[in-house]
């Protein structure tokens, strides 16, 4: 049967009084037709058409029994992070009730004492709460109240079925106000360069993790080794991603030392974010060592002298046979080694935006991907939180890799001046020309 002869079908089966559809069903079922696979017909006028269904009879002579009753609400929550647009949401919520008859049906009862379907005279209200000015344990009393009140509040079959309550518990500010005048070409390069450098700050870490796991020697200290075996993993890698952020790392040091103000941190070591120059020219040798080509330009930026390129030539192919020696009897299938990634939600409102950079682009995934073929010691933590301050760092006690987004937040703010300092524009002087990952044409 075609589409066409089914909802003429279903059209007259709508139109034909109830005692002569039983008839009609009858019928079909006697020539094997299954009525329920019809199409539903729209705008059939027919004068029992408001009259209520037998379901429908039953919950209203119920509701009439106990009218205040709520044992028919279906009440949900979810929560909301950063600011709402309270306009937008009651838009939202008048658009859902004008595409779904049954949320602006009410039943009442005609002048002859049969109930009708009818439609709801009174508009969908949005009612407002703001807990804003109670701390975390009464605003958590005070949700839990208001869901438990609403949730037991008749409902009334002669008033309209669905009621929103909106609850306020922080006052919601930009969430990121440093990148708000950022072109969107702008803004691209900034998430980039967040990204670029969390991958490097995790990596870095991990390297610490496998130092520390399988004691590893380190004379020139646990922060120079783990520099070094992070990159030259990075680089020996050969994938451009992680060429972008090891070049992504050495401009925020770069932009930090030459900032004229650094964007608001807590950083309890104020080296990690503007490290000693002996950190750039290392990473740099090592840059020059695998191609000193492609990263001339970045390793004279970062102050090694091109007199120093032919001995980190030399010395690149060696660091890279002893860290492979180090590590090759730890090496196993992928598989091996156990990661568990959790991305919390931020605490902070200015953090919401970094954070959710941070978990779109799959940083601690990708870090697992890269280390997963390891015999570590055990399973290992990766995590991404708010923490206070701007950090990463590895815990050997607790097994974990921690991420902060405040990290992410100074690394955004301080690409954000940059730009719009002028920085990227192709007028600049060379000295105020940054070589990032979006210069050198590459992109994560």
């Amino acid at each position: 049967m075609n589409a066409d002869k089914s909802l003429k079908l279903a059209r007259r089966f709508i139109e034909l009084p109830v005692d002569k559809r039983h008839l009609f069903l009858d019928g079909l079922r006697a020539e094997g037709i299954d009525f329920s696979q019809f199409p539903i017909a729209a705008d059939v006028q027919v004068p029992d058409r408001d009259a209520l269904s037998y379901a429908q009879q039953r919950m209203w002579f119920l509701w009439q029994l106990d009218p205040r009753s709520g044992a028919y609400n279906l009440p949900s929550a979810v929560r909301l992070s950063g600011p709402l647009d309270e306009a937008a949401l009651e838009q939202a919520f008048a658009c859902l009730v004008a595409r779904h008859q049954s949320l602006r049906t009410v039943f009442a009862e005609g002048e002859d004492g049969q109930a009708r379907q009818v439609a709801a005279k009174y508009p969908m209200h949005v009612a407002k709460h703001s807990l804003v000015d109670l701390d975390a344990d009464a605003q958590a009393r005070g949700v839990r109240e208001l869901a438990e009140h609403e949730a037991l509040q008749p409902f009334d079959l002669a008033v309209g079925p669905l009621r929103a309550e909106p609850v306020q518990l922080a006052q919601m500010p930009p969430s990121a106000p440093a990148l708000d005048d950022l072109s969107d070409e702008q803004l691209q390069q900034t998430v980039n360069f967040v990204i670029g450098n969390a991958i490097f700050g995790v990596y870095h870490e991990a390297a610490r993790m496998l130092i520390s796991d399988f004691s590893l020697p380190a004379p020139g200290g646990d922060a120079d080794e783990a520099d070094e075996l992070a990159s030259t993993m990075m680089l020996e890698a050969n994938e451009e991603w992680l060429d972008t952020a090891l070049v992504n790392a050495t401009d925020s040091w770069y932009l930090s030392r030459s900032a004229e103000e650094l964007p608001a941190h807590n950083a309890p070591l104020y080296g990690q974010l503007v490290p000693d120059k002996s950190r750039d020219r290392q990473i740099a040798c090592l840059m020059i060592g695998k191609d000193a080509d492609g990263y001339g330009d970045l390793a004279q930026m970062m102050g090694l002298p091109k007199a120093d390129w032919t001995g980190c030539q030399a010395d690149y192919p060696k660091a890279v046979a002893a860290w492979n020696d180090a590590l090759k009897p730890h090496v196993k299938s992928p598989g091996t080694a156990k990661f568990v990634t959790n991305y919390e939600p931020a605490r902070d409102p200015f953090l919401d935006i970094y954070a959710t950079m941070v978990k779109e682009s799959k940083v601690l995934d990708l870090i697992a991907r890269g280390f997963n073929a390891y015999d570590l010691k055990g399973e290992v933590k990766l995590t991404a939180r708010s923490c206070g301050h701007p950090d990463a760092y590895w815990s050997a006690e607790r097994r974990e890799i921690t991420y902060c987004y405040e990290l992410a937040k100074f690394h955004g703010e301080l690409i954000a001046a940059h730009l719009l300092a002028g920085g990227n524009e192709k007028e600049s002087a060379p000295v105020q020309e940054v070589p990032t990952a979006i210069n050198l044409g590459q992109d994560l």
